[in-house]
């Protein structure tokens, strides 16, 4: 199985084996063997995570090899299994931005609520 690809788009991105360990809540060393192929990763979830954390989609981190698509009956589950886990990234993808936005709404808020106490407090 080709699972180089995990360890490549990781190294990209600058985390650890422990940070994607920590995001999989697995120890360091479980994570280390699936990134070296030694334990397969075949967990639909596990690979979304994977992706989810690297800032790539399921299907870029090179899991759906012969290995993975063998497993899969015919041409329409292969992709309907593919799309579903694509599905997910892109929901998970369109959920973290929709946070990462609020949060930005509330800080600012925040900022604008400090502003006006301290004006409100610098008049008396």
């Amino acid at each position: 199985m080709k699972l180089n690809k995990i360890k490549e788009q990781r190294s990209k991105t600058k985390f650890s084996q422990e940070d994607m360990a920590a995001a999989l809540n697995i120890s360091q060393n479980a994570y280390s063997l699936i990134e070296n192929g030694i334990t397969r990763l075949i967990d639909t979830d596990r690979i979304v995570i994977i992706a989810s954390k690297l800032g790539v989609k399921p299907i870029d981190l090179g899991l759906f090899d012969g290995l993975h698509l063998t497993q899969i009956a015919d041409d329409e589950a292969k992709n309907g299994y593919i799309n579903h886990i694509e599905n997910l990234y892109a929901d998970n993808k369109a959920l973290l931005q929709t946070l990462k936005d609020e949060l930005l709404i509330k800080k600012n808020l925040i900022e604008t609520l400090m502003r006006q106490t301290a004006t409100i407090l610098n008049r008396q």
